[in-house]
């Protein structure tokens, strides 16, 4: 995979979330595409590539794929790129007072809701009484429309 072909196959990707969600999506450079929230509660999601590795993230964290990774293929990262776009994401904010360290990302699988990952700051006032804020952000995009478009493009 080069990021010629990753960039073909994400504009597809593009083209279909365009006409069919409101959220605006970005470019940065040619190789990270972004889909932005809609309100300041939801979380980014983006698909980039770096380092032949595709990186999938929500927030500040992500996956990388690559085939250099037994069973985390390029392939997969689309596939989880295609899965967040189209499942319901939580986030847990964890605050000590007034002061976010940590928040952990979920999608829901099924029903369930999986860990995607947790970003943490370090510093956190350990003495502050402990408060959660959960955010459960929808679907961007239906997963039977995405997938039905897709394989009309095949």
């Amino acid at each position: 995979m080069n990021s010629k072909i990753f960039a073909t196959r994400v504009k597809q990707y593009e083209s279909i979330l365009n006409e069919h969600i409101g959220n605006k999506t970005t470019w940065i450079e040619n190789d990270w595409f972004l889909i932005e929230p809609l309100n300041e509660n939801d979380s980014e999601i983006s698909i980039r590539f770096l380092f032949d590795e595709i990186r999938v993230g929500i927030g500040m964290v992500t996956e990388s794929y690559s085939d250099k990774y037994a069973g985390l293929e390029f392939e997969k990262g689309f596939e989880k790129f295609l899965k967040l776009i189209s499942t319901k994401i939580k986030r847990e904010d964890l605050y000590k007072g007034k002061y976010p360290y940590k928040s952990h990302y979920t999608f829901e699988n099924n029903g369930v809701y999986e860990l995607f990952g947790t970003a943490m700051t370090f510093e956190f006032r350990f003495w502050k009484k402990l408060i959660k804020k959960t955010n459960i952000q929808k679907a961007i995009i239906e997963s039977e429309l995405i997938m039905e478009t897709l394989n009309v493009i095949k």
